[in-house]
């Protein structure tokens, strides 16, 4: 395990998040895929190095990518233009199988994920927070927040505007 250098300042996890604008799951992804300098301590917490993170928050790293020309979802539809199957879109974009399926299949099939989100949409119309439509409708948290995210996705729910409170 790699030791931090003396010179280096470190800051515990919820800082570096704050500072990022991310969640602190997403910081230890950052951290597991390697795009964020951290260190384990002798207790087992883990800080993280604070030129990492003010390189990171210089280089726009925590910023949002509008959709255009580069969204996925435009990569997906473009390679299914071209004929390709899911399978060489997977290998293509190096996914699993399941997830270049399920992105096709929002872009040609919209209106099945429009009835799969539709009571969910409806909830949250109502003004229900994503915790809420889970309990009423049965399902975990996830699912449902899964479910406005699709919406989002197809047009079901405006993506101007405040958007539903996700870390419910």
């Amino acid at each position: 395990m790699p030791t931090p250098p003396e010179s280096s300042l470190l800051i515990p996890p919820k800082e570096a998040a704050e500072a990022l604008g991310i969640s602190r799951i997403t910081l230890r992804w950052w951290r597991e895929e390697g795009r964020v300098l951290a260190f384990r301590a002798r207790n087992g917490h883990w800080y993280y190095a604070l030129s990492s993170v003010e390189d990171l928050v210089r280089n726009g790293a925590n910023r949002k990518r509008p959709r255009g020309p580069g969204h996925p979802d435009s990569t997906y539809a473009a390679l299914r233009g071209k004929g390709l199957t899911p399978l060489e879109i997977a290998d293509e974009l190096n996914v699993s199988l399941g997830v270049a399926r399920e992105r096709v299949r929002m872009i040609e099939e919209p209106e099945h994920y429009r009835a799969r989100s539709a009571p969910y949409v409806e909830l949250y119309r109502q003004g229900m927070d994503p915790r809420s439509i889970a309990r009423r409708l049965a399902v975990t948290p996830s699912t449902a927040r899964a479910r406005l995210r699709e919406a989002r996705k197809i047009g079901a729910l405006p993506t101007a505007g405040p958007p539903p409170d996700m870390s419910a």
